[in-house]
């Protein structure tokens, strides 16, 4: 048996499940993405990270990876200034792009 936390009663999800579903997922988005010539997949740091390394390893089209990192101002539930704090490499207009966050709140960033 796993050491769970001493918050944690269970596990709902264990690891293996979730990396099944990680698999399905790229193995759709291989498979929306397929044809095209390089797809730019954006992660959202700091949060995106970990899931999207795990992503990337199953996605068997041409792709380029590139982090940004926004920071929000204003409250959290209603609308503010995104600020941008590191940008992409490269110009991404007129690119097929995919864009991995980890949580969406307010859709702004």
């Amino acid at each position: 048996m796993t050491d769970l936390h001493p918050d944690l009663v269970r596990i709902l999800i264990d690891q293996e499940e979730i990396q099944k579903r990680v698999k399905e997922l790229a193995d759709q988005i291989s498979n929306d993405f397929k044809g095209v010539k390089r797809l730019y997949i954006i992660g959202i740091l700091k949060g995106a990270f970990i899931f999207l390394a795990d992503l990337t390893r199953h996605i068997n089209v041409s792709h380029v990876v590139d982090f940004m990192a926004l920071s929000s101002y204003g409250r959290t539930t209603e609308s503010g200034a995104v600020r941008i704090l590191m940008d992409l490499r490269e110009p991404i207009e007129g690119q097929h792009i995919l864009i991995v966050e980890d949580i969406v709140d307010t859709g702004h960033t």
